[in-house]
């Protein structure tokens, strides 16, 4: 349907669909099933990435595997690197209890322990857009030396219509590597920057501040293993409450 590069940036490895119908239907309900989908991803990462970027904005989460949500009678969730979508035909709400029984069956079954990813505890809750978090497998801010990031949205209490301030979380194995990778990122970002960088410092990391053509104003630090990435109108128009939820952010990363 389209979105098979989204599924394979995210690292979907195979896809498995099975066909079942609520028992005690008749043989004349035989147009009543439950279709479901299995995509196995190559890491948790993906399968939560490819959830949330799927995921209504608004879909209440549901304590179904690691996490889930219905609408109507269809249920999505995900758990360890599967991410699992129930379809009900013909979709009536009468089939929701059905669907919503047969997931839980599932994931009780083979993803109990699953959760959602333990970096998402390192972002700030102030000013947390609801529903915002995500994975970005590849080229944030547009770069390709920035991939496999957690990121988040902030808006400022005082917002209207102002776009959301995207943070974005890099987590490298040490620090030589995060500091390798900065370097290459950052001799990017200055070949596409419609302004000089500037330095800026942000609690304990360094990096630069620089406008990007198409994506406006963007900051990118380093610190021991991490790099942070913000982008958003509001790293110029909103600097110092910018660099505050960068600094929360960094406070919140293990040493």
């Amino acid at each position: 349907d389209g979105a098979a590069d989204q599924y394979l940036a995210h690292g979907c490895q195979s896809l498995t669909v099975a066909y079942y119908r609520p028992l005690g239907a008749t043989a004349d309900a035989s147009g009543v099933e439950i279709a479901i989908e299995i995509y196995e991803m190559d890491d948790p990462r993906g399968a939560f990435g490819i959830y949330t970027l799927e995921r209504p904005r608004d879909a209440a989460a549901l304590p179904v595997g690691a996490e889930g949500y219905q609408r109507g009678a269809d249920l999505t969730l995900f758990g360890d690197r599967y991410y699992i979508k129930l379809n009900a035909y013909p979709g009536e709400a009468h089939q929701a209890a059905d669907v919503r029984r047969l997931a839980t069956t599932i994931a009780d079954a083979h993803l109990a322990e699953s959760a959602r990813p333990a970096e998402l505890a390192y972002f700030p809750r102030e000013d947390l857009v609801t529903g915002s978090f995500g994975w970005q497998p590849r080229a944030v801010l547009g770069l390709t030396e920035l991939s496999a990031a957690f990121q988040a949205r902030y808006a400022p209490p005082d917002a209207t219509d102002e776009p959301p301030l995207t943070l974005s979380l890099i987590v490298e194995e040490d620090p030589s590597a995060a500091d390798e990778r900065f370097g290459r990122a950052q001799e990017s970002l200055a070949q596409r920057a419609s302004t000089p960088p500037e330095a800026v410092t942000a609690g304990p990391a360094q990096g630069v501040r620089a406008r990007m053509k198409y994506r406006g104003p963007v900051l990118l630090l380093h610190w021991r293993k991490y790099i942070v990435a913000a982008s958003g109108t509001a790293v110029a128009a909103r600097a110092a409450w910018t660099l505050d939820r960068v600094e929360l952010l960094l406070s919140r990363l293990p040493r």
